[in-house]
C-alpha cells in the first residue's frame, strides 16, 4: 500500500509504503531533499538481525513493525500532516 502527498514536487516527504505478509509490516517513507531523495525507515536496535522475507525480499526484523496499530498510526500522522516522527521512522 502507497500513499502519496497530493502536493508532489515539493522538498519533503512524499510517499508512504507499507509491505506486509505474516503479520511483518516494512515500512519506508520517501523525502525528496535539495539534491537527492532518501528513505527514512523503521528501527529497532533491541531486535535480531534475522532475515525475513516479505513479498519477495529479505529485510532484517530490526526493520519491521509487528504491531499493526502502529502502521495506522504511522499512516494517519501521514496524512494529517504530511510527515512521520524522526522517532518512528528514522
Amino acid at each position: 500500500l502507497t500513499l502519496d502527498a497530493f502536493e508532489s514536487g515539493n522538498i519533503g516527504p512524499d510517499t508512504l509504503q507499507v509491505r506486509a505478509e505474516s503479520g511483518n509490516y516494512m515500512l519506508t517513507l520517501g523525502k525528496e531533499t535539495d539534491n537527492d531523495y532518501k528513505v527514512r525507515f523503521y528501527w529497532d536496535p533491541s531486535l535480531t538481525s534475522e532475515k525475513l522475507l516479505i513479498l519477495g525480499d529479505y529485510w532484517s526484523e530490526r526493520q519491521l513493525i509487528k504491531d499493526f496499530a502502529l502502521v495506522v498510526r504511522v499512516f494517519k500522522e501521514f496524512f494529517d500532516t504530511g510527515n512521520v516522527s524522526a522517532d518512528i521512522l528514522n
